[in-house]
């Protein structure tokens, strides 16, 4: 098996982890996390209601880059339930562009028929309704 083969095999059997969101020097938001000895780092960019994502999975010095494709689409719904979670509340408040970030995979979700385990809306001020 090619190691990013392997990589990916990994982000779809692991449990994601979510380590920092920072801004990149070109304003973009990235996101870093990993699944046990993956590193993730995800850079997103929203401009003019335009929105881009890039996905890396890195493992002793090979990196696996992608814009699209179920381990992509896999990636984008474990960083939103990682950060609709209270761990992740600090984030989504220090990162406004966290907002356009959690609206954009919301309408993949959608979109695409994708089941995610959080809250409905995932507003950073809700907490999920127990009915």
């Amino acid at each position: 098996m090619h190691k990013r083969q392997w990589m990916q095999k990994v982000a779809f059997r692991s449990t994601f982890r979510l380590d920092e969101v920072t801004r990149g020097v070109t304003g973009d938001l990235v996101i870093r996390g990993h699944y046990n000895d993956v590193e993730v780092t995800t850079s997103y960019q929203y401009h003019s209601g335009l929105n881009f994502a890039c996905v890396a999975l890195r493992h002793d010095g090979v990196t696996a880059s992608m814009i699209h494709g179920k381990c992509f689409e896999k990636v984008l719904v474990d960083i939103f339930r990682a950060v609709l979670t209270s761990e992740g509340r600090l984030w989504r408040l220090k990162e406004d562009c966290l907002r356009h970030f959690i609206d954009t995979v919301r309408k993949m979700v959608k979109e695409r028929g994708i089941r995610v385990d959080v809250g409905e809306k995932g507003d950073e001020d809700e907490e999920e309704s127990s009915d």
